[in-house]
């Protein structure tokens, strides 16, 4: 398919940078929000396209976009050469080597307190030309929906979406942890076996626990009366002596020191899921997608999160 001319009409280089960006978010409102401009030109360019080419090339639904049969091919062939484009148009030849433009991150919120801020804070001091566009939520958002660069996703030791490209950051470490009134109260578990009388304030990414000591592991479903979504709810209330919950070590290291919270059978932990740097593998990375992801990998190396359980 002769991507010039179709059908005795010119084929338009910025419609076809439109219809790249709808196909990568399956959205014309994100592709709308990616390219700032207004959804109806997204929509008006597009419809002008499909009559150059003459197929139909997206099927809208009253949810998503998917490509046609002929849309996935035309996908396949320009969406390469528009990232390419579009690199070379933001990189101008006075600054080839400094990469600027606009990435878009998507992470949970409580990385964005534990680290990312510094991070960030960091990365765009280092190259100024860079803006970085950061949406935390504790419910992770769409990727193809979103129109995002890179990802931050906790997730078991292997990801298995082939549609993206993951790189492991680090390791969560966790510990159970209660009040001390909770535990004066309720008493003391000696064991895993000793868990199941207990209350619990459970995350619902984690319904099963998997613990590990030096000597034996242990399974155990935690059940109510509290189960959230936002990690920090569960610290929140643990503290206030709703009972016991699993939350990671990063994230409770200081109330350990200062008392607020005990470790509850603390010759054991769980290591069940890793921090992954991810972005989509269906398009070509811009330099500064890349650099964004190198220089995150080089601040975990050098700025180290608990990496290991604590004692």
């Amino acid at each position: 398919m002769d991507t010039r001319k179709a059908h005795g009409e010119s084929v338009d280089l910025n419609a076809l940078r439109m219809f790249v960006a709808v196909a990568d978010a399956a959205s014309f409102s994100a592709a709308a929000r990616k390219l700032n401009i207004p959804k109806w030109s997204v929509s008006r360019r597009l419809s002008q396209l499909e009559a150059a080419m003459g197929v139909p090339l997206l099927h809208r639904t009253t949810r998503r976009v998917v490509l046609s049969p002929a849309g996935a091919a035309l996908h396949e062939r320009v969406a390469t050469l528009i990232a390419s484009l579009e690199q070379a148009a933001v990189e101008s030849p006075d600054h080839l080597g400094e990469p600027q433009g606009e990435v878009r991150i998507s992470a949970p919120n409580y990385l964005g307190s534990a680290f990312l801020a510094d991070a960030v804070t960091k990365f765009t001091a280092r190259y100024p030309r860079v803006h970085c566009d950061l949406y935390l939520n504790s419910q992770p958002m769409d990727f193809a929906v979103g129109g995002f660069d890179v990802a931050l996703r906790a997730a078991p030791a292997r990801m298995k979406d082939s549609s993206l490209v993951a790189r492991p950051a680090f390791p969560i470490y966790a510990k159970l942890v209660a009040s001390p009134k909770y535990l004066e109260d309720s008493g003391i578990p000696h064991g895993p076996d000793d868990l199941a009388g207990h209350r619990w304030v459970t995350h619902r990414s984690l319904p099963t626990l998997q613990l590990v000591s030096r000597a034996r592991s242990a399974s155990f479903k935690p059940r109510g009366p509290i189960c959230c979504d936002d990690i920090f709810f569960v610290r929140e209330a643990v503290r206030s002596s709703a009972g016991i919950g699993l939350i990671p070590t990063f994230l409770i290291a200081k109330d350990l020191d200062r008392g607020r919270l005990v470790a509850v059978l603390p010759e054991y932990h769980t290591v069940s899921m890793f921090i992954y740097i991810i972005r989509p593998g269906t398009r070509e990375v811009p330099r500064r997608v890349r650099v964004f992801n190198d220089f995150l990998l080089e601040y975990l190396r050098t700025h180290p999160l608990m990496a290991a359980p604590i004692p």
